[in-house]
């Protein structure tokens, strides 16, 4: 059912008029104008359906009046809209391929503050001619189109990028050969690392770019044919061939990616994807990155942040809510987060804060310049920090003085902080039939993401549960967390995933989750055999175990006194994974799918150690 854009395209422009949001902002200067629709064309003759709505001065000003300041906000930097003598706007460029999804009447409300604003429908999307690519086309047909905007007379020189997803990507293509005219951006819930959002230690997230395809061949219009189609690809073997059997096309960029885990791969180091990876030291404008806890991008903006040069970055902000992809806290969310929600009536306050900031001078009332703003789960509040990112610190090297760090070691069903004693605990998995869990970093309409209430522990024979005493005191759980797992299988490879939850009482929430397959672990030769309880065995008979290291992405929640911590360890998370054939073939290429036996050992080795972040009140 195609969406009512006219009465969100209302709804947004209503929001301009309450008197919350003009105390912030002020008062609207300009009217909505012109607009009409051009098809420009690309360098290889390709025509692009592209509308331009012009701001309209108030009747009678004779120009563009100067933006009136709200109160609590400051005189400096640009102040004044540019003159109607020269009929010229500063622009803001949208291009999109999710036409269902979205119009150009969405946008009219930048028209309001003085912008002009260019919405473009991809190539093949729309009414745009040519086919639709993905990821192919869109960095010289950017470029093309920036130039188009600068020739118009109604342009001041001055440009603004924004998008979300895939409409910011196409903004990243193209960003460094256009930023001599960029004044500003705002990007959301997409990185530039785009392989390391796809694999996880060797594990393919099949919940984020497999669905993407279906769902983009019917422009997200077709919820039932989408789930027939992606459930019947779930059932092929091998994968590598189950998108294109089922929409019977192929898709070559897919079959590359899915078959090329690692950086060095060509398809990565050698294509448009590496190029892409080195735009975060390139910046130089200042750039509002947004995205949620509960979206599969979220890392990948966070190593964005930290990869812009420390000079540009103080001119640059971030935001992190509690949302999922669509940048909302999920539907039916039964967790209280009241102060959770700040971007406006679909976004369009996020995005409008920064650019007046930007051109008019504005505080940012959303965020702040040179930190990550980011909300706390469990206390409602927001918190800033200048970083998340410590990974590459040498060992031993603590990257904050005033960091805590807390390490809960595995024993049993228990999460401790004693050293226990060496055991062995051991659980079935059965790629035939996989374990689920509920909620997370998900973003297609075949699974339910964001934060959700887990099922009770101790229920599936494939999943292990390790649950802490319950806490002495408050304690803020901000940042990264690292597992550590001394793992063995009775397969040639396997899976092991880690899965973070929070105990609120009866309710138990999922916090984070992190996977690797175990040949991706340190190889520990035959560490495993007394306690398998196979002493005497032949030595070549006896299984390696290997240490993994499973990263969970960074998370920020105040977990108050009474409250307990769950470690669920499985191989299984499906459809959020593929099931694991536990061969060495790799994955997409796996044909017969083998029942495993698996092991964790626990003791020093086995542990998770979370720590929190330097903040201020945000």
């Amino acid at each position: 059912m195609k969406k009512d854009f006219g009465a969100l395209s209302a709804q947004i422009l209503e929001q301009f008029s309450k008197e919350a949001v003009t105390d912030i902002y002020g008062k609207p200067v300009c009217a909505i104008g012109r607009v009409w629709s051009e098809m420009v064309p690309m360098r290889d003759g390709t025509r692009l359906h592209t509308t331009i709505m012009l701001p309209e001065p108030p009747a009678g000003s004779g120009a563009a009046p100067a933006y009136t300041i709200a109160s609590g906000g400051q005189a400096g930097g640009r102040t004044a809209a540019p003159g109607a003598q020269s009929a010229s706007w500063p622009a803001v460029l949208i291009r999109n391929p999710y036409v269902a999804l979205a119009d150009a009447s969405l946008y009219r409300f930048y028209n309001l503050y003085g912008y002009a604003v260019v919405y473009q429908e991809v190539r093949g999307k729309g009414q745009s001619e040519g086919r639709f690519e993905a990821w192919d086309n869109e960095r010289f047909d950017g470029i093309d189109t920036v130039r188009f905007i600068q020739h118009q007379e109604w342009y001041d020189g001055t440009l603004y990028l924004v998008g979300s997803s895939y409409t910011a990507f196409v903004h990243m293509t193209m960003l460094e050969d256009i930023m001599q005219d960029v004044r500003g951006a705002v990007l959301r819930v997409f990185t530039p690392d785009f392989r390391r959002a796809l694999y996880e230690n060797g594990v393919w997230h099949l919940d984020m770019i497999t669905p993407w395809i279906i769902n983009t061949e019917y422009d997200f219009t077709n919820d039932g044919e989408f789930v027939k189609k992606y459930t019947q690809a779930l059932e092929i073997r091998p994968f590598e061939k189950a998108i294109d059997t089922v929409m019977g096309k192929s898709y070559p960029w897919h079959q590359q990616m899915i078959s090329s885990p690692d950086e060095a791969s060509p398809f990565w180091s050698e294509s448009h994807w590496a190029r892409l990876r080195s735009l975060p030291e390139k910046i130089n404008i200042p750039l509002l990155l947004i995205d949620g806890w509960y979206d599969p991008f979220c890392p990948g903006l966070l190593r964005m942040w930290d990869k812009i040069p420390k000079k540009v970055r103080q001119d640059c902000a971030m935001i992190v809510g509690p949302w999922v992809h669509d940048c909302v806290i999920q539907e039916d969310c039964a967790f209280d987060m009241p102060h959770g929600e700040i971007l406006g009536v679909d976004g369009s306050l996020g995005f409008l804060d920064w650019l007046n900031h930007i051109q008019y001078g504005q505080p940012a009332h959303l965020c702040v310049p040179g930190k990550i703003r980011y909300y706390v789960m469990g206390s409602d509040t927001w918190k800033c920090t200048d970083t998340f990112n410590y990974i590459k610190l040498p060992d031993g090297v603590k990257p904050y003085s005033r960091m805590k760090s807390r390490r809960l070691y595995l024993d049993e069903n228990r999460l401790t902080p004693d050293e226990p004693k060496p055991s062995a605990l051991s659980y079935d998995y059965d790629p035939n039939r996989p374990t689920s869990f509920w909620g997370g970093e998900y973003f297609n309409n075949f699974m339910p993401g964001g934060m959700m209430k887990q099922s009770r522990p101790f229920r599936y024979r494939g999943i292990l549960n390790f649950i802490s005493d319950p806490l002495t005191e408050d304690m803020e759980m901000t940042g990264y967390a690292d597992v550590f797992l001394e793992v063995t299988s009775n397969c040639e490879d396997t899976v092991f995933i880690a899965r973070l939850d929070v105990v609120t009482g009866d309710e138990t929430w999922n916090v984070r989750e992190g996977a690797s397959l175990m040949s991706r672990g340190t190889v520990l030769k035959n560490e495993s055999k007394n306690r398998l309880g196979l002493e005497g065995a032949p030595a070549d008979s006896l299984p390696d175990s290997y240490w993994l290291h499973i990263r969970l992405w960074p998370s920020a929640w105040h977990l108050k006194a009474g409250w307990r911590l769950r470690l669920d360890i499985a191989s299984s998370n499906y459809p959020a994974y593929l099931p694991f054939g536990n061969t060495k073939e790799p994955w997409a290429g796996q044909t017969e799918l083998i029942p495993a036996k698996n092991t964790i050992f626990t003791g020093k080795e086995s542990f998770i150690e979370f720590y929190v972040v330097p903040s201020v009140d945000g």
